[in-house]
């Protein structure tokens, strides 16, 4: 058996969904950069904080009537991926370091060559691809990258509303290379012989090193920025309300609208008459939640850590920590399933004890969010002055350390809770890592209402489905807003930056 057919299509799709994405999130982008942004960060936030299994289960059934129609299932699948990456797109353009060549340097240089003759012909295509090409490149191409890893390593929306196994071009599978390789290691593949086959895509995703590389760089040597901020116009307005309605549509409103009418009052009714079914689903919940804080922690004190290498060493030590999360939880789970099984079978102090416990589930999903999170930590706005003013009140009287408090929280300490929180979101939304390693006799809520979601649609599951997708917001949501505000100066924490 091999991945190579999956990983193949999968990298076809990705390079048409990204090309796609990227022209229709360029004026999204413009809309997030200016004033009075805040609804439409909510709106490219919502379909990247809605966990996948809403998305394909809402759309499922539909996927089920194109069963006949591979192509047309192909597309389904291809666009829920999209309004996903449009979105991720639109926010990595947002907040991308500004070029290091303002409006007044290119404005100098125009008047420089204004009395030199335009080339011709050969010469033409040459300044084109000077000029136009690598500008684009420049501008796009990081964002591109890192949205197409995105796109690529995409598992729960392929496996519930995407294509089944068919045969295009001879070739006989799955389109995607994450539900091939998940259903071959649930049809008892080796240990080894799922990690032999994981490593076609292994080698197309740590590709994707290069442009997150490219950004962490810039993120650290930011320009001085274009001088001029053009107003948007009215076409690009509309341009970017239409992509950015039709992205929410495909992947929180339309299926969230779905399991809503699914669920009716009916659905609501019957979980509340199963004590022991909504008990235990509370209990997978938490248990999510839980795995989900404790890796996000994780892996914002190796990054933190990392921060402190400088040069080339620590550029290499980021690199190495982001690879295995470049591809995606599934192989992270794999890695860490192999080591924790290696030093398990060879006796090693500890080695049993760490099998059957949660901790490699916490390292897999931490290697995971990893890339997220120096994303996040790299793009986060510095704070010196205020910062150093918080550090002066530190040892003040104690009107002087409230004071402090509340300066660290107002630049620090709530932008750091959002950035946790997001990373708690992502990691306790995992499915394919917690498949893997979650000890025996415990079950997250995404893996437990992914294997029900296989059984077709009711209107519990729907219940559960959207409890699943509200609750751990509202719960962060309620927590950012008890946490406290000042009653003393604070250090720094997860994601900080200085």
């Amino acid at each position: 058996m091999s991945l190579w057919p999956s990983v193949l299509l999968s990298l076809a799709r990705t390079l048409l969904v990204v090309g796609l994405a990227i022209p229709a999130a360029a004026p999204i982008a413009r809309r997030l950069r200016g004033e009075r942004s805040n609804l439409w960060w909510a709106g490219v936030l919502a379909p990247l904080l809605v966990p996948e299994l809403l998305t394909g289960y809402g759309w499922s059934n539909f996927s089920l009537s194109l069963a006949a129609k591979p192509w047309a299932n192909e597309a389904l699948t291809a666009a829920l991926i999209w309004g996903r990456c449009v979105c991720a797109a639109a926010a990595l353009l947002a907040v991308a370091p500004p070029s290091t060549r303002t409006a007044s340097a290119v404005f100098l240089r125009k008047l420089v060559f204004t009395g030199t003759p335009r080339p011709r012909g050969a010469s033409a295509l040459q300044a084109w691809m000077r000029e136009g090409a690598l500008r684009a490149i420049a501008r796009f191409g990081p964002a591109a990258g890192v949205a197409g890893l995105f796109a690529f390593g995409q598992f729960e929306v392929p496996s519930l509303a995407g294509v089944k196994t068919w045969e295009p071009f001879g070739w006989a599978g799955q389109s995607a290379w994450t539900v091939a390789l998940f259903d071959a290691h649930a049809d008892m593949q080796s240990l080894a012989g799922s990690l032999r086959l994981a490593l076609p895509a292994v080698l197309v995703q740590l590709v994707g090193l290069i442009p997150l590389l490219i950004w962490l760089r810039r993120s650290g040597e930011r320009g001085p920025g274009d001088e001029r901020q053009g107003g948007a116009s009215r076409g690009s307005l509309i341009a970017a309300s239409a992509v950015l309605a039709a992205a929410a549509g495909l992947t929180v409103l339309v299926p969230a609208g779905v399991l809503a009418w699914e669920t009716g009052l009916q659905g609501w009714t019957e979980l509340a008459a199963s004590e022991w079914r909504l008990s235990s689903f509370a209990e997978e919940l938490g248990l999510s939640l839980a795995v989900g804080a404790a890796a996000a922690a994780l892996a914002g004190s190796v990054l933190w850590a990392a921060g402190h290498v400088r040069g080339p060493a620590g550029t290499a030590l980021i690199a190495l920590l982001i690879a295995p999360g470049l591809c995606g939880p599934l192989v992270a789970g794999l890695i860490v399933k192999a080591g924790v099984t290696f030093a398990a079978a060879n006796d090693w102090p500890g080695g049993r004890v760490l099998q059957e416990s949660f901790l490699p589930l916490i390292v897999a999903v931490a290697l995971f969010l990893l890339p997220r999170a120096a994303l996040l930590r790299a793009f986060a706005p510095g704070h010196g002055s205020g910062a150093f003013l918080a550090g002066l009140l530190r040892n003040g009287t104690r009107s002087q350390r409230r004071a402090g408090g509340r300066i660290w929280w107002g630049l620090t300490g709530r932008s750091t809770w959002v950035r946790w929180g997001l990373l708690t979101l992502w990691g306790g939304a995992d499915v394919s890592a917690a498949a893997l390693l979650t000890p025996a006799g415990y079950q997250t809520a995404p893996h437990g209402l992914y294997n029900l979601m296989h059984y077709g649609h009711n209107a519990v599951l729907g219940a559960l489905c959207l409890l699943n997708t509200v609750a751990p917001a509202v719960l962060l949501a309620l927590g950012a807003w008890a946490a406290p505000r000042g009653r003393a100066l604070r250090g720094p924490a997860i994601g900080t930056t200085s």
